[in-house]
């Protein structure tokens, strides 16, 4: 007896050893995957495939597919009193092959060059933002600037003007101009965000948050300010989605993958695939262009827009899986909102733990959101901060592909639906806002450093019972 259970004990510690180590062979695999998905990562902004050179960008007609020829370079310019340059960056146009992929009808052509601030941050030059009332309107018209766009926002209850100006004005330059005839305003550049994603291959969203009976049947309204929805996949077919297009620039490609993703994980559903709440309602918001050297892009401009219909359609939340500079008006527009009960949850970003906090997360009106694997390890590209509210699922996660099929990715875009469907469950069943918010707070699992910390926030998301 005493040799058979010797032998039991042997048989079982072997066993024990094998789980052990077939566990760190899937940690390591995990790990290896990670990696990988990070080297293929957008940089930021896109920031390192740029050129130097200044080149302004043409924007095609739909139908011509020919490269765009380029101008002569223009004088280099000094830095400005505020910081900026006014040295502009090649911009290459990517049209679709198909000329109704996304793009514009418009015949006319337009023209725009992209500036940078001395720590970085994108801009379209030359072109301001004002975010003011109607009084201003008639004196603002006689300033000497070319207001492209005026934008009377009925929810904001603000007008919203592109303006472009002289080459070369500095901001305190339009500012001191603009503010001698309306006082009131607000004068910012006309700032250009990106989308931050990396690919690989991952587990279904709702494996990682299952939300209860009662909150599958619920219909929150969800809006999403990204890029264009490819709204002919399989798993978005039936979802009920409105769409409303905001790039302010026509000719211009608009992508469909960034969106497709961060849709489909909130409402996607076939036969293969369940997103978060295949019953919810999401108003998404096209703000994003393409270009060949920046990728996509959206301005301050559009953002703001979007913001306004959003609150003209009674969205209980909007998420922001964007990332990019601070910028007044737009915090303006998103205290608005915030003020008439619409949350915004936004991705922390992926530049990296030591990188300054990236909007419009940062915002103290906004939940940041930072990404975790399904070891609670945060994502190793993710922003840390004050600013982190919250830890959701963003390593390897299954989502929809423009173009069909499904991918996996890996990022803090991909965290941030996983907030944004909880608060609008907790909304939609009665919860007032504020309270919903305080809900998520309280009954966030605590990882890392006890109590809240820059690195996971509150903790990871969790749905109340």
């Amino acid at each position: 007896e005493a040799e058979e259970e010797e032998a039991e004990e042997e048989e079982a510690e072997e066993e024990e050893a094998e789980e052990e180590e077939a566990e760190e062979e899937e940690a390591e695999e995990e790990e290896a995957e990670e990696e990988e998905a990070e080297e293929e990562s957008m940089t930021g902004f896109g920031l390192a495939e740029l050129s130097e050179d200044a080149l302004d960008v043409d924007l095609f007609e739909p139908e011509t597919a020919e490269e765009a020829p380029e101008e002569e370079e223009g004088e280099e310019e000094g830095e400005e009193e505020d910081g900026t340059t006014d040295e502009p960056v090649e911009e290459d146009n990517m049209l679709a092959s198909d000329p109704d992929d996304g793009l514009d009808d418009a015949d006319n052509f337009d023209t725009f060059e992209i500036g940078f601030e001395e720590d970085g941050d994108r801009f379209i030059l030359n072109e301001w933002i004002i975010l003011t009332d109607e009084v201003a309107l008639t004196g603002l018209s006689q300033t000497g600037f070319d207001l492209r766009d005026i934008e009377p926002l009925g929810e904001l209850e603000r007008v919203l003007i592109r303006a472009v100006s002289p080459d070369g004005m500095s901001l305190p330059a339009a500012q001191a101009i603009i503010l001698e005839i309306a006082p009131q305003a607000l004068i910012a550049h006309n700032h250009i965000y990106g989308t931050d994603q990396a690919a690989s291959y991952g587990r279904m969203p709702q494996d990682l948050l299952r939300f209860g009976p009662a909150s599958l049947t619920a219909a929150p309204k969800i809006g999403v300010i990204d890029t264009a929805i490819a709204l002919d996949h399989p798993s978005l077919s039936a979802a009920r989605i409105q769409t409303q297009d905001f790039v302010t620039y026509p000719g211009l490609n608009r992508p469909q993958s960034h969106g497709t993703s961060i849709v489909s994980i909130l409402v996607g559903q076939d036969e293969n695939y369940t997103g978060l709440l295949p019953g919810a309602e999401v108003f998404a918001a096209s703000a994003f262009f393409d270009t060949t050297r920046s990728g996509d892009m959206a301005t301050t401009f559009g953002l703001v827009q979007a913001i306004d219909w959003m609150m003209e359609n009674q969205v209980q939340v909007i998420n922001f899986s964007l990332t990019g500079p601070e910028n007044p008006i737009l915090r303006e527009a998103i205290s608005r909102a915030r003020n008439a009960g619409i949350h915004a949850v936004a991705a922390i970003g992926n530049d990296g733990p030591v990188a300054p906090p990236l909007y419009p997360a940062a915002y103290d009106e906004v939940i940041g959101v930072t990404a975790v694997n399904r070891r609670m390890q945060v994502y190793r590209l993710a922003g840390h901060g004050q600013h982190v509210d919250f830890a959701a699922p963003g390593v390897l996660i299954t989502h929809a592909r423009a173009g069909g099929a499904y991918t996996t990715s890996s990022g803090t875009s991909l965290a941030a639906p996983f907030v944004s469907a909880a608060l609008a469950v907790l909304i939609e069943l009665g919860v007032e806002p504020e309270a919903a918010v305080a809900q998520l707070q309280s009954g966030a699992e605590d990882l890392g450093a006890d109590g809240f910390d820059t690195i996971f926030g509150h903790g990871f998301i969790k749905l109340p019972d």
